[in-house]
Parts: C-alpha cells; sequence; structure tokens
C-alpha cells in the first residue's frame, strides 16, 4: 500500500466531490441559490424543486461523477500504487476515497460545509465497482419511489438493497469481498444523513416529489432587549 498516494487520493476525492454543483448551476442558469428553497440542500431532489427537471438532471451527472471519478482514480491507479508483492489492496484504497467523496458533497468546503445527503454521489460509486449491484438495485428501488413519492424512502432502502446485492455479486460476478467495508460505510453515511427525513416520513409530513417548495425564511434578528429574555 502507497499510503502517500492514498492520503492524495482522498483528498483529491474530497475536493473533486465538494464541488457544489447544485449551487454553481442554480446560480449560472437561473441565478437562484438552491439553498434558499426547501431543504436547502445543494442535491438534485432539492434542485428539481427549486430549479426545474432540466437543472436537476444536470445536478444529478455531475454529482454521480464525482463519486464515480473518486472511486475509479484509486481502481485505475491501481497498479502503480495498490498491486505490490503479489497484494491487492485496491478495496482497502476505495474506502477511504468514497467516504471522503461522500463527505465532500455533504459538506462541502466551497460552500461552508454544507451540501447534499450524497445519494447520486454514492450511485456514481456503485457503477464504477460494481454495475451489476446498481442494476439490480434500481430495478427494484424505481418502483418504490414511483409509488410512493418519496425519493428519500427510495434512498434509504436502495441503500439497503446496495448491500444485499453486493453480498450476492460476491458469488455471482467474483466480486472482491472487501469491498463489502466500502459498501456499507457509504451506505450507513447516506442513511444517516437522512435522519430528519426518517423523522418526517415517520410523521407524515415528509415532501413527495414534485411538491412546491417555498423559500426558506429567515430567522427573525433579535433585538437586544429580546436576546436578553432568551
Amino acid at each position: 500500500m502507497n499510503w502517500v498516494a492514498l492520503v492524495v487520493l482522498v483528498v483529491v476525492a474530497y475536493l473533486i466531490s465538494s464541488f457544489p454543483s447544485g449551487v454553481v448551476l442554480g446560480r449560472w442558469i437561473k441565478g437562484v441559490d438552491v439553498r434558499e428553497f426547501g431543504s436547502g440542500k445543494t442535491g438534485a431532489t432539492n434542485s428539481l424543486r427549486a430549479l426545474g427537471w432540466q437543472i436537476s438532471l444536470l445536478v444529478f451527472l455531475t454529482d454521480m461523477s464525482k463519486g464515480a471519478i473518486s472511486v475509479g482514480l484509486p481502481i485505475l491507479l491501481s497498479g502503480l500504487f495498490f498491486k505490490q508483492g503479489g497484494q491487492d489492496n485496491t478495496p482497502w484504497a476505495v474506502l477511504p476515497c468514497g467516504l471522503a467523496s461522500i463527505v465532500g458533497h455533504n459538506h462541502s468546503f466551497f460552500i461552508r460545509f454544507r451540501g447534499g445527503r450524497g445519494v447520486a454521489t454514492g450511485i456514481g460509486q456503485v457503477l464504477v465497482v460494481s454495475p451489476l449491484t446498481m442494476l439490480m438495485t434500481a430495478i427494484l428501488d424505481l418502483p418504490i419511489l414511483g409509488i410512493s413519492r418519496y425519493v428519500s424512502l427510495a434512498s434509504i432502502v436502495g441503500c439497503s438493497l446496495v448491500d444485499i446485492f453486493l453480498i450476492s455479486n460476491i458469488w455471482l460476478t467474483n466480486l472482491d469481498p472487501r469491498y463489502l467495508a466500502w459498501g456499507f460505510a457509504v451506505t450507513l453515511y447516506i442513511i444517516l444523513s437522512h435522519l430528519d427525513n426518517i423523522d418526517r416520513l415517520l410523521n407524515g409530513t415528509e415532501r413527495r416529489l414534485g411538491d412546491k417548495v417555498k423559500p426558506v425564511e429567515p430567522e427573525p434578528v433579535l433585538q437586544p432587549d429580546e436576546k436578553l429574555r432568551k
């Protein structure tokens, strides 16, 4: 294992994934800051509500590409840095790069550590590591999205399906079982980023796909005497 190369790739994965595509495309094309609408997140779902499906599709593809590049680089460069002495440590290199990618997307350095929830970025990673896993997940998960119209529910279920199908593809496609560590870590992180969605799903207040959103109302500015009473 070339640790210097790994550290560099982890930093690159974080910085690439920190690119706030929803904010940049929203401001550039429509002059709108997606963070001022709905959930305040910068991903494709909130972009759809605030910016329309065309820009949302661009955001989704960009965010997906960030994840694909982040895990694709250690796989592409594995022969140089991670396959040494008869050992292949590529799966252990993919793990921190994949996590750094999700962290970068969810907590972007460029927008004061705000961001999305990592779903599209995670999809890009799965497409690179195990395309069949992504296909199998989509076949079962897209109907859930279509019927319920809850993107958050489909995202959470999809994360669970990814883990299940990664396990099955160890036998079906001879996938290296060490990739399970990457899969479990990334999907758990994405699920944890949906804790507020889970609460709204349980309370029946979660937004459905296609629902309109209003701009986020700014917090009221308190006068000095009001602050003292608080």
